[in-house]
């Protein structure tokens, strides 16, 4: 019988699973859709809003488990889409479609028109004020997003202790 070869670990061989930067930024967007998804868990638009169903509290643990999951998958994301971009681990070409892509001017539409219907459904219209703040959720979200795709990637900062000499001393060890 033969024994089975030892394997030694050999970087080169690492399988690399990065997702790309789309890959990233749809899935922040995801998050945020999931977080902002969290405040329909409650709505329930026949019900008075004094009138709570039995089951409240689970349905306010789920939401909240919603929320910080959603919150955490867009954060995650978009923060694993900065360190690419500062790291150069995508082609600037695919980083620069993403860039023109949230400085277009459907992205600044699309986030106004959320910031409108935030303002128009949870104050003016206030039985839907869980949808309202859904579309508050979601414009915190893509401006994240945005924010951090518009950060390009500067020359790496020279420690400052760098450029100091080593401290020398005759009197090192004497009392």
């Amino acid at each position: 019988m033969l024994a089975p070869a030892s394997r030694s670990y050999n970087p080169s061989m690492r399988r690399d699973s990065h997702l790309s930067a789309a890959q990233l930024a749809a899935l922040s967007i995801v998050g945020g859709l999931i977080a902002a998804v969290s405040f329909f868990a409650t709505f329930n638009s026949s019900t008075l809003p004094h009138h709570r169903p039995p089951h409240f509290t689970a349905l306010l643990a789920l939401q909240l488990v919603l929320l910080l999951a959603g919150g955490f998958i867009a954060f995650r994301s978009a923060n694993s889409l900065e360190s690419g971009i500062a790291n150069e681990r995508w082609p600037e070409a695919e980083v620069d479609a993403l860039r023109k892509m949230s400085r277009s001017s459907i992205a600044n539409i699309v986030s106004f028109a959320l910031i409108i219907g935030f303002i128009l459904l949870s104050i003016v219209f206030h039985q839907f004020s869980p949808a309202g703040w859904a579309l508050y959720v979601l414009v915190i979200a893509l401006n994240f997003l945005r924010a951090k795709l518009a950060r390009k990637p500067g020359p790496a900062r020279e420690s400052k202790w760098a450029n100091l000499s080593p401290i020398r001393s005759e009197h090192w060890g004497r009392h």
